[in-house]
């Protein structure tokens, strides 16, 4: 995981064939995860790097399409999926929201 483009370059230098940047939004499924560093660093990185970009830290139906649109690669969604009444439905949901703000 990084929170920053140095962070993100360093770790493609280093040979690492994506980076997990967050947490994106407040999250209480890693509660030593830091301060939030939010969409606009999802955009930095991604033009900063080669490799894949996956956004991770209190991603949700609500905000994942804005991950989205920000440039994100994937999304690494937790809470949202194993706290849903259906985890398959969620997950549908979900990859629809993300699609939805890749365009």
């Amino acid at each position: 995981s990084v929170a920053d483009v140095e962070e993100a370059a360093r770790a493609e230098a280093g040979g690492a064939s994506y980076v997990a940047v967050g947490p994106i939004f407040p999250t209480t499924t890693k509660p030593d995860a830091g301060e939030p560093v939010g969409l606009g660093v999802i955009t930095e990185i991604k033009r900063a790097v080669r490799i894949p970009v996956v956004a991770i830290g209190g991603i949700a139906l609500g905000n994942i399409a804005s991950v989205a649109a920000a440039g994100a690669d994937a999304a690494a969604v937790a809470s949202a999926v194993v706290l849903a009444p259906d985890m398959a439905d969620a997950v549908r949901a979900l990859k629809k929201e993300f699609e939805r703000g890749t365009n």
